[in-house]
């Protein structure tokens, strides 16, 4: 609250430590206060008007949330330099060629003519079709009634009809990374395709992917646990009208998602990549990453921009908006290489400046002798 040095948000905070400190109230004591300081926050929280911009709330908890234009970055529109472009360029071995004459109607009367030479224009279209393979296993006999066959391709049955890879391949690609419902990919290979592929079919085609990834993932966790930095999150997912969560970890080339219906240490510890990894875990402030003691820690700038951003909609703070400016300032120097001693110790006195002048514009809330 602008203009009042005590932040209500603090006195709720310095209350659920009194709470958890004292050990002489009842369970349901404890449990009634608890959720009094809940509901409050709840309630200060809702009238401040916090969002996903200003805070730690999800995007998808925002009420009516608008989407503001952006800013003028300086640059003219379209590809920018150095930037790889995907110009469609005619190719030498067209699958089709089609000749066209010249209308004999337009051509002057008594006139003879040679060809000179053509001039090419080359069209793009996919052909979405089915393409059904038989194979044809021989079968032979030796004189003594022995029978030997030939042998089908892996993965292939004999006497019945399958689907092949690329149907696979393209109903998981479909599925997991277009993230399509298994409804309307149905929908889509009966009417698109021409194949009548159930629902059932669709998830033993992503089991099947998922068990052959086996391998992949093993590795994929190993290099995550070689990694020197690790970013993690947790994001809930709506599963049949249940709350759920994905676990991603991910380094600057690998990322690994995991599905779990718990968000905290459960959930972590069988995924298993943070238990065991050992250098610097970069995460939201969850309580459950601090049970983890064999890495360190560091907290997402991305949220401290969200939360600063809090303060300076709430509360008209500078020293919140320079916090802010520093943030993305150090950001554009490491995003260049490696800062040098000059530039940490420049930047180290910025903050300390910055959290100087915090202390002025916010100071610590007077503290009641009665809770503290």
């Amino acid at each position: 609250m602008k203009g009042n040095p005590v932040s209500v948000n603090s006195v709720l905070e310095r209350a659920q430590r009194f709470v958890e400190s004292d050990k002489s109230l009842s369970t349901g004591a404890r449990a009634m206060i608890e959720l009094l300081i809940f509901v409050l926050g709840i309630l200060i929280n809702k009238g401040t008007k916090l969002n996903s911009t200003n805070s730690s709330t999800p995007p998808s908890l925002d009420p009516n949330r608008e989407k503001k234009p952006r800013g003028k970055t300086g640059k003219n529109p379209g590809g920018q330099k150095g930037h790889k472009g995907k110009t469609l360029e005619m190719v030498d071995n067209p699958d089709k060629v089609v000749p066209l004459k010249v209308n004999p109607e337009i051509l002057p009367k008594g006139e003879d003519f040679k060809e000179v030479g053509i001039e090419k224009a080359q069209v793009v279209d996919i052909e979405i079709r089915r393409i059904i393979t038989e194979y044809q296993a021989q079968i032979l006999e030796d004189t003594k009634g022995k029978i030997y066959k030939a042998s089908f391709p892996e993965g292939v049955q004999g006497s019945t009809i399958q689907y092949g890879a690329s149907v696979k391949s393209h109903a998981v690609y479909m599925s997991q990374f277009q993230m399509l419902p298994y409804g309307r990919l149905e929908d889509y290979f009966e009417k698109q395709m021409g194949l009548p592929l159930s629902k059932g079919s669709l998830y033993n085609f992503n089991k099947e992917a998922y068990e052959r990834l086996e391998d992949f993932e093993a590795t994929l966790k190993k290099k995550l646990l070689e990694s020197p930095v690790l970013n993690v999150d947790e994001t809930s997912v709506n599963i049949s009208s249940h709350l759920e969560w994905i676990h991603t970890s991910a380094s600057p080339k690998w990322t690994h998602f995991y599905h779990h219906k718990n968000r905290g240490t459960v959930a972590m510890n069988e995924e298993g990549v943070i238990p065991n990894f050992k250098g610097t875990l970069v995460h939201d402030h969850l309580k459950a990453y601090y049970t983890y003691t064999t890495c360190k820690h560091a907290l997402c700038n991305a949220h401290h921009l969200r939360e600063l951003q809090g303060v300076i909609e709430l509360n008209g703070h500078q020293w919140a908006k320079d916090m802010q400016d520093l943030l993305k300032e150090i950001n554009d120097a490491v995003s260049k290489g490696s800062l040098t001693g000059e530039q940490r110790q420049g930047f180290l006195k910025k903050y300390d400046n910055i959290l100087e002048k915090g202390d002025e514009e916010s100071p610590s809330p007077i503290i009641d002798r009665a809770i503290s």
